[in-house]
C-alpha cells in the first residue's frame, strides 16, 4: 500500500469514527444544536490536521529513503553497465549524482557520465565530468586512465602521458597503457622515455611485434640504426605484415630470399638502405 493511502486510512478512521456517531442517526444529526454541530466539525478538522506523531513520521521518512535508495541502485547499476547505450547511461548517471548521498557513487556516476558523453562525441562535456570526478578522488587511478585517453584520442599527448603515469604507478605492468604513454611521449618526442616503455613492454612480451616495431622507430629517431635495424628485423620475424612497411622493409631486406630483396630494393623509397650500417 501506498504511503499516502496509508495515512488516509489512518485519518480517515478516525474521522470515520467521529462522523459515524453523529451522523449514526440522521434525524438526530438534523437536531443537533448549532453549537454541538460546530463542536463535531472542529473536532474533525482538528483531526485532519493534526500532524504527524513522531513514529509515524519516522515511518514516513524511512519508507521514502528506501524507495529513494532502490531507485539510486537501479540508476547506479545502468550508469556503470558498459552495455548501456550512450544516452541511457548518461542519463541515469545525472539522477544518481542528483540523489545519491554517497561521496563514493557520485564519483562513480561522474566518471561513468563522462565516458557517456565521450561515447556520444561529447568531449565538450566528458572532460569536465571526469575533472570533477578527479576532483572527488584524486588518487583514483582508473579516474585518470579514463582522462588519459581522452586526452590522448585528441592528441593532447603531454597531458595524457601525465594521466597515464599516474595509473602506471600503480599498476606498471598494464602493456597496453604503457604502449599508449610510449606514443605519446614518441609524439612529443621524448625518444628516451618511449624507449623505456618499450622495453617494458617486451620484458612483459618477449614476442610483442608492435613494441619491436616501436622501439625501432624511436632508435632511427635518434640515430640509434644498428639498433633500429635489430628491432625492425625482429618485427618483421614476428609479423609478416610489417613487409609492407617503410622503416621495417628498408632495414630488413636481408631477413628474406633473393627474390623480395631485389623487389624491395628497387622500390625507390629504400634506396637509403644501402647507407645503413
Amino acid at each position: 500500500m501506498a504511503v499516502g493511502s496509508v495515512l488516509w486510512s489512518i485519518r480517515s478512521s478516525h474521522v470515520g469514527t467521529i462522523v459515524g456517531r453523529a451522523l449514526r442517526c440522521p434525524m438526530r444529526s438534523m437536531q443537533l444544536q448549532p453549537t454541538m454541530r460546530d463542536n463535531v466539525l472542529s473536532r474533525v478538522r482538528a483531526i485532519l490536521m493534526r500532524p504527524l506523531s513522531k513514529a509515524a513520521f519516522l515511518l514516513v521518512a524511512v519508507t521514502f529513503s528506501l524507495l529513494a535508495r532502490a531507485d539510486t541502485a537501479a540508476d547506479l547499476k545502468l550508469c556503470t553497465d558498459f552495455n548501456t547505450p550512450a544516452v541511457p547511461r548518461v542519463e541515469a548517471c545525472t539522477r544518481v549524482i542528483a540523489s545519491s548521498p554517497d561521496a563514493h557513487e557520485v564519483f562513480r556516476a561522474y566518471a561513468n557520465r563522462a565516458q557517456g558523453h565521450f561515447l556520444n562525441a561529447r568531449s565538450d562535456k566528458a572532460l569536465p565530468d571526469i575533472d570533477h570526478a578527479i576532483e572527488l578522488e584524486p588518487e583514483n587511478a582508473t579516474a585518470h586512465l579514463i582522462r588519459g585517453n581522452m586526452y590522448y584520442s585528441h592528441a593532447e599527448y603531454d597531458k595524457s602521458a601525465a594521466d597515464l603515469s599516474v595509473f602506471l604507478e600503480l599498476y606498471p605492468d598494464d602493456v597496453g597503457v604503457l604502449r599508449m604513454r610510449a606514443t605519446s611521449y614518441s609524439a612529443l618526442g621524448k625518444d628516451d622515455l618511449a624507449i623505456a616503455d618499450y622495453d617494458s613492454i617486451l620484458r612483459a612480451d618477449p614476442d610483442d611485434a608492435d613494441a619491436f616495431y616501436g622501439r625501432g622507430l624511436r632508435y632511427e629517431a635518434i640515430g640509434e640504426l644498428t639498433r633500429a635495424r635489430a628491432d625492425f628485423e625482429r618485427a618483421i620475424q614476428l609479423d609478416r605484415t610489417y613487409t609492407g612497411d617503410f622503416h621495417a622493409t628498408c632495414f630488413g631486406v636481408e631477413l628474406f630470399s633473393d627474390a623480395p630483396r631485389r623487389e624491395l630494393i628497387n622500390w625507390p623509397a629504400c634506396e637509403r638502405e644501402q647507407t645503413l650500417p
